[in-house]
């Protein structure tokens, strides 16, 4: 009957709750502190500033003494709020007048994180339960430690449960206390994982006791990482831009800052990633300083960037025209590239068929390419161009630098100059076989005897 009644209750609450938040929500960006000295603060939602009203929920502030408590949940706003016995109807006698309450059974997470940095914390917490058969225990709760963001690897967890309730309290309750030891935290992730079918599906938390961790001797640097991105060509090359990100961490006193140079001696804060648009290659060194004053060593890491294709010029063919049937043409061709280096040269021809036929090009000496075109029949139209690829992976032809294609004819088997030199001679030999006729019918008539 009385988890009925609680549950009764749940959708006025939660009203309440939503109203609350619509009203108020303390937005918290920590600064995080370490102590001159260990000192100790409690947090039980009676006392602290700004006082805590029924029904308030989360996200919310609290602060006691020199340290404040935000309180959150991944779960969603208004996953718990302020709650007390006179409007929950429990009995827990090991808890102040207020206190966090689960405001669904779906096992919400609770997460609190401190302005100060801290070694120990304790809380009284109880699960909402009913006791089964005899043998059931109370359902675990457990708190996980992490240093500023749950992103980050945690550094130490504990777990916890509650005794059955006696002396007319109405859950289980119990004490969870974790120590971190040399560590520091300042972030703490509670949770209530599923334990069985007849386990917990709500808990909550009081009494909030938080020991803040004194200062600390850090005598390591940072450690900083570094990512390239771009466009990745062949052999290493990048043939775009390259920008740069820096990543730096220290798990002591924090990164104060990063700081990059191009000559390892004139040093530029890094606030953001960076391009690096110069080709060749290219030096980045950098390094960075934690809050204790600690540098690290300076690193390097080198890339190599070629934007810019092979420049193909000196394009000549021997023989240069006229190219009779039996004829071989060599092609020759300069090809220079002052970044990554050619890597190879080609010769794309046809011979009007539609099929492109490529041969690799030699390097004869220095710049100078070499490929032959074999020879055609009779009044073949060949087209050709020349394609270089330098090392980091950049293709160039001389179609894009000239834009045509060359082009040579193979000599016709009877070509126009011949034609016209055959029939200017017939026309010659017509006119001397003419005029010969006309010569010797004058000198008939003149000597008739």
């Amino acid at each position: 009957m009385e988890r009925k009644k609680t549950l009764a209750v749940r959708p006025a609450l939660a009203a309440t709750f939503f109203l609350a938040v619509l009203i108020s929500i303390v937005v918290w960006t920590p600064t995080f502190v370490r102590a001159a000295a260990p000192f100790t603060v409690s947090f039980d939602f009676d006392n602290g500033t700004p006082v805590l009203t029924m029904g308030k929920s989360i996200p919310f502030n609290q602060t006691s003494g020199e340290v404040t408590a935000y309180f959150s949940s991944p779960s969603g706003p208004a996953a718990f709020s302020i709650q007390s016995d006179s409007t929950t109807f429990y009995k827990l006698s090991q808890f102040s007048d207020k206190y966090l309450y689960d405001n669904s059974p779906l096992r919400d997470t609770l997460e609190i994180k401190l302005s100060h940095y801290l070694n120990n914390i304790t809380f009284s917490f109880a699960t909402i339960q009913y006791r089964g058969a005899s043998g059931d225990e109370p359902s675990n709760i457990t708190l996980t430690a992490y240093v500023d963001s749950t992103a980050t690897t945690p550094i130490g967890s504990a777990k916890a449960r509650g005794t059955w309730p006696s002396g007319g309290d109405t859950h289980p309750q119990g004490t969870l206390n974790f120590n971190s030891g040399s560590q520091q935290f300042s972030l703490v992730k509670i949770e209530l994982p599923y334990q069985g079918p007849r386990s917990a599906v709500d808990f909550l938390v009081d009494n909030i006791t938080v020991t803040t961790a004194g200062p600390i001797v850090d005598s390591t640097p940072p450690v900083t990482t570094t990512s390239l991105s771009g466009t990745l060509g062949n052999q290493g090359w990048y043939t775009s831009d390259v920008t740069i990100s820096l990543s730096a961490t220290d798990d002591m006193s924090g990164v104060n800052k990063t700081e990059y140079s191009f000559d390892n001696a004139t040093w530029t804060v890094y606030t953001a990633p960076f391009a690096v648009t110069t080709e060749g290659t290219t030096a980045v060194y950098y390094r960075s300083t934690d809050n204790a004053g600690n540098m690290e060593a300076s690193n390097a890491v080198y890339f190599n960037v070629d934007t810019t294709p092979s420049n193909i010029t000196d394009v000549s063919q021997i023989p240069a025209d006229n190219m009779q049937p039996e004829d071989t043409v060599k092609i020759n061709v300069t090809v220079t590239d002052a970044v990554s280096g050619v890597e190879w040269v080609a010769l794309n021809y046809t011979n009007g068929n539609g099929t492109w036929i490529t041969r690799n090009m030699t390097n004869l000496e220095g710049n100078v390419w070499n490929a032959t075109i074999p020879s055609f029949p009779y009044g073949t139209n060949v087209t050709y161009v020349i394609i270089a690829e330098d090392n980091a992976g950049n293709t160039i032809t001389t179609e894009q630098i000239y834009g045509y294609k060359y082009e040579y004819q193979v000599v016709p088997e009877f070509p126009a100059a011949s034609i016209l030199s055959l029939v200017m001679l017939m026309v010659t030999l017509a006119i001397f076989i003419a005029n010969r006729k006309l010569t010797k019918h004058s000198n008939t008539k003149l000597n008739p005897f």
